[in-house]
């Protein structure tokens, strides 16, 4: 049934560029390891403030105040930085899929 409904939302007679289809000419591990480097980065800016937090309140001996208040900073962080990052590769595809354009109608 998924099939049948991605078939139907192209269009017939358009043109569509694969999503691994990119003009990055580094080697896979080396692309693999940037994308493992953004997912250790992402996770720690949503969990260190908890952490830290945790050893705030055990300090000065409240019950979960500052806890919350880091993991809540933390998710914020954590999803600033997603959006960030999701608008910088939506940016270097499009930019990619124009130049990609340029070089078909020369």
């Amino acid at each position: 049934m998924l099939f049948w409904v991605a078939a139907l939302a192209v269009p017939i007679g358009s043109t569509t560029t694969d999503v691994n289809q990119n003009s990055d000419d580094r080697s896979s591990h080396a692309i693999a390891y940037q994308w493992a480097s953004k997912i250790t980065t992402v996770s720690l800016e949503m969990v260190v403030p908890g952490v830290i937090g945790l050893f705030v309140d055990r300090w000065l001996g409240t019950v979960v105040l500052f806890t919350l208040v880091g993991f809540g900073l933390g998710l914020t962080l954590g999803i600033a930085h997603l959006l960030r990052m999701t608008a910088s590769s939506v940016g270097d595809a499009s930019n990619a899929m124009s130049g990609e354009q340029e070089r078909t109608k020369r």
